[in-house]
């Protein structure tokens, strides 16, 4: 994506207060990462944006903004209770974004192969390991992606788009688009899986 232009105007609603902003506002008097969430049951989506909250601090110090957007009201409640995202958050109801942005969605047929993947595989392990669970709430066709945005939005410093579910982009990448330091970067710690298993309604083990 070389322009904004397809996405400047989309409204984005705020999911607890239902404020109605242009999406051009994000970045208006500073660098935005926004990340378009795929689900907010999924727990490669919420894995995501633990591990992309870790640089929050350095974002905040270099007066960036993190943002997170997602296209439907299922499961928004349940993710700004569980604190995945340390940033803002929006709803696209429209999708707008998601079309403009040409974000890849699948299919009963198309969605199997990425069950079995081993960044699906590595990921769910990953999820697990630090005590991030999901469930099958929403749309689990639709992918998102992220970008990071100038200024003003004079150009994209960094797109990220998934090819699977679990994709994340990396945090140094992110740094490094925006000319901060990338070394040293925090990870999230594992927790003591024994007794965190998937029971028969927890979706923690499928991308969808």
């Amino acid at each position: 994506m070389e322009t904004l232009k397809d996405i400047e105007d989309v409204i984005l609603v705020n999911p607890q207060t239902k404020e109605e902003i242009e999406m051009k506002s994000l970045w208006k008097d500073s660098q935005c990462v926004i990340l378009f969430l795929r689900r907010f049951g999924c727990a490669f989506c919420r894995l995501g944006a633990k591990e992309l909250s870790l640089i929050v601090p350095q974002l905040k110090e270099a007066n960036v903004r993190l943002v997170g957007i997602g296209h439907e009201e299922l499961g928004v409640q349940d993710f700004i209770d569980g604190k995945y995202l340390d940033g803002e958050l929006y709803l696209d109801l429209g999708k707008k974004s998601y079309t403009a942005m040409k974000f890849h969605k699948y299919n009963y047929v198309t969605i199997v192969p990425t069950l079995i993947a081993k960044v699906a595989r590595d990921a769910y392990k990953k999820s697990k390991s630090v005590g991030i669970k999901g469930n099958l709430e929403g749309d689990g066709f639709q992918t998102g992606g992220l970008i990071v945005v100038d200024k003003n939005g004079e150009k994209i410093l960094f797109e990220f788009r998934q090819n699977n579910p679990a994709d994340n982009p990396s945090n140094e990448d992110i740094l490094k688009a925006l000319n901060l330091d990338s070394t040293n970067v925090p990870k999230l710690e594992s927790k003591d899986t024994a007794d965190l298993q998937c029971d028969d309604e927890d979706a923690c083990s499928k991308p969808t």
